[in-house]
């Protein structure tokens, strides 16, 4: 009995064990996730060392999420880099740069090589900044994660799509200045917008918001989770081990090549960034603390420029002439060609019987301001950042109207409107301009849209120039019915692109024709004027300046320009200077003549001795001008400065600072220089001292005191 009862008890023990057991199990099934943690910490158990490396992995893992976002302004800077070597030019100009010129007609790069030129921004922008984000994240409170790390993708990727997008219009990466400038144009001409940035520009904009907006949900929802606990191993883990090997072996291979350090091989990211803040300065130091007399004997020497002499056939035979100047906007020569028959524009074909006509004309710079600058002054602009009106603003320069007020001109220019993102008001002002015209909001109400097919910015553009036109009238009529003489300029901007033709013109025409339609309806703006003076007997007292002050200057005006390079297509320029009474026929100049000889024309036209010894030009009809170094200055807006001499056109560009030579102003990759030879040397050193030179010449004319002193002391005539 004794064994049994002993038994039974420890039955019932055992059975009391078993159902405590699943009571317990029952229990814990319904309490959940803290029982289930209360258990693992009764129960000691070894822990594997995987899951300790994955815990201390989450922390990392959860920083990385948002730094995906970084792909955007990484893919830009290689964009960017890819399309400064693109297009033919790129690796073919560093060939020829390098010397390579047994593989001209290839890109004459191996493949590590061409990678080679990508070392830069593989490794700082694919590399090294998402290191240091994702350590900025990593350390950084959890709120703060997201929107930091968005804010500087945010803006990295603006920064570089601006860049990228000026890279592809002209060549070259835009200053701040520049682009305030750029988007003050935007805010007078509501066409621009449509014009320089279609819809085709905008989709990368729209698919890097789409995958910025897309990662930054994506991590927000990922990091609320792991807030609720719920951690889950990352499925993208093999993904971005594939990336991260892949930007590393391409980061190994692109550190391989031996291939010289070019411009090339800079970071296009920095490159970019640093363009936005670009200061240019000139090595001015053979220059300075020379004396004027000093400074025109070395401008003399450098551009073998033809000394002042008169000719009888034409010194004087103009005395007391008025002067009128039209100035076309953005007009090539290839618009209109000196010989053309100009069966279009009757007004110029009238003019031409008594004309100079300089068939290889070209402007100073492809931007108005400056390119006017030399125009009234003789002088080539400044090839820094800042115009010497921006340097120096009580400059005092000795131009055509300066010279002529004395003598009792009316000195006046007439603008549409004044658009202070130039500063072509200070620039006119230091000329010597008396008066600056430009209408009001009431002169040029806005016209209404006639069937909706045409924008209205397009009438109001028209509307502009034709208040100025208005204005121009009034005042001529009112000095000729007094006899005053009088220089004028009026700078209508119909022929700024976007034009403001029809729509149907813009649909049906080419390119040319649509903007040889814009200077035949100036041509007859020009047909008004021409009235006015027959009106009051004085049209063959005048003489009348027609020129263009630049040519296309970006892809965007123009697809087949040749952005970040000199071209014809930007300074080949149309100019006639009608003459009557002093020409009985067309004068044709075959020789190559600049904005900076228009003055001395007109000067010596009118017979005008003071104030005449600092110009840098010459009358047109001085054949010396074949042996003189003409320049042209384009670092400002196209990224290069060229010049020609002895029947070559030469270049430098600065963002490869490659020179070229050709014998015409448009620039292949063959024609780069080796940059080590003498001739490429040669190109730097002429343009760097001529821009250095200016530099201190219009230092001269700071404080005014030199022109004051060349006037009150010179003869009237």
């Amino acid at each position: 009995m004794g064994q049994v009862a002993q038994a039974l008890t420890c039955h019932c023990a055992k059975r009391r064990i078993l159902l405590a057991g699943c009571s317990g199990l029952s229990q814990r099934k319904t309490r959940g996730t803290s029982d289930r943690i209360s258990l693992a910490m009764s129960t000691p158990r070894v822990q594997a060392p995987s899951s300790t490396v994955l815990a201390d992995a989450r922390p990392w893992a959860s920083a990385a999420r948002p730094v995906l976002a970084w792909a955007v302004p990484a893919l830009l800077s290689l964009s960017t880099k890819y399309h400064e070597l693109r297009s033919g030019r790129g690796f073919r100009v560093v060939a020829q740069y390098l010397g390579r010129t047994e593989t001209i007609n290839s890109t004459g790069f191996s493949f590590l090589e061409k990678l080679s030129f990508f070392r830069a921004d593989i490794l700082i922008v694919c590399v090294l900044f998402p290191l240091l984000l994702l350590i900025l994240a990593r350390f950084l409170p959890r709120r703060w994660r997201i929107p930091v790390l968005m804010l500087l993708t945010v803006a990295a990727s603006l920064a570089l799509f601006i860049q990228f997008r000026a890279l592809q219009e002209v060549g070259r990466f835009v200053s701040f200045d520049m682009l305030v400038t750029a988007a003050r144009w935007a805010t007078w001409e509501h066409g621009v917008t449509s014009t320089y940035g279609g819809a085709m520009s905008l989709l990368p904009v729209l698919a890097g918001v789409a995958w910025m907006i897309g990662v930054a949900s994506w991590s927000a929802r990922k990091q609320k989770e792991e807030g609720l606990g719920r951690i889950a191993a990352s499925r993208m883990r093999f993904v971005a081990r594939l990336v991260m090997a892949t930007v590393l072996i391409l980061a190994a291979l692109a550190c391989i090549s031996r291939l010289p350090a070019t411009p090339y091989h800079r970071s296009a990211f920095f490159r970019a960034l640093a363009a936005y803040e670009e200061r240019v300065d000139a090595d001015t130091r053979e220059f300075a603390g020379l004396t004027m007399d000093e400074l025109v004997e070395h401008y003399r020497s450098l551009t073998q420029a033809p000394p002042p002499r008169r000719d009888a056939r034409y010194w004087g035979k103009a005395r007391g002439y008025n002067v009128l100047f039209l100035v076309f906007e953005t007009a090539p020569a290839s618009f209109l060609p000196a010989g053309d028959a100009l069966a279009d524009m009757p007004n110029l074909q009238r003019l031409r019987e008594n004309s100079f006509v300089a068939e290889r004309h070209y402007s100073t710079y492809p931007y108005t301001d400056r390119a006017a600058f030399s125009l009234f002054s003789s002088w080539y602009p400044s090839g820094l950042m800042k115009g010497f009106e921006q340097q120096h603003p009580n400059m005092i320069v000795p131009g055509l109207p300066r010279l002529l007020a004395p003598l009792g001109y009316e000195t006046a220019y007439y603008e549409p409107y004044n658009w202070r993102a130039e500063p072509e008001e200070e620039m006119f002002h230091a000329m010597g301009f008396q008066h600056a015209v430009f209408p009001d909001a009431a002169s040029f109400p806005r016209p209404p849209r006639e069937d909706g097919s045409q924008p209205e910015w397009k009438a109001v553009r028209i509307a502009r120039d034709l208040a100025a036109l208005r204005l121009l009238e009034r005042d001529l009529a009112g000095w000729l019915g007094e006899k005053r003489p009088f220089v004028t300029a009026v700078l209508p901007q119909a022929g700024h692109i976007p034009w403001p033709d029809s729509d149907a013109d813009a649909r049906s025409k080419t390119f040319p024709q649509r903007g040889r339609a814009m200077l035949a309806m100036q041509d007859a703006w020009l047909g008004e004027l021409l009235s006015l003076l027959e009106q009051h007997g004085q049209l063959t007292n005048t003489l009348i300046v027609v020129v263009g002050d630049h040519g296309v200057r970006s892809r965007q005006e123009d697809p087949n320009f040749a952005s970040g390079m000199l071209d014809d297509y930007a300074f080949h320029v149309p100019l006639m200077i009608y003459a009557p009474r002093v020409l009985d026929h067309t004068e044709r100049i075959s020789w190559l003549t600049s904005h900076i000889d228009v003055a001395p024309t007109l000067l010596d036209l009118l017979g005008v001795e003071q104030g005449r010894e600092f110009e840098q030009g010459s009358a047109i009809w001085n054949s010396d001008l074949q042996k003189r170094a003409t320049f042209f200055l384009g670092r400002h807006l196209l990224g290069a400065d060229g010049y020609y001499a002895g029947g070559n056109f030469f270049m430098w560009n600065y963002m490869s600072d490659a020179a070229y030579a050709g014998r015409q102003l448009h620039f292949d990759p063959a024609q780069v220089l080796v940059s080590s030879s003498p001739a490429a040397a040669e190109v730097r050193r002429t343009i760097s001292r001529l821009v250095a030179l200016q530099e201190i010449w219009a230092q001269h004319f700071a404080s005014g005191q030199l022109v004051r002193g060349a006037l009150s002391a010179a003869p009237s005539r």
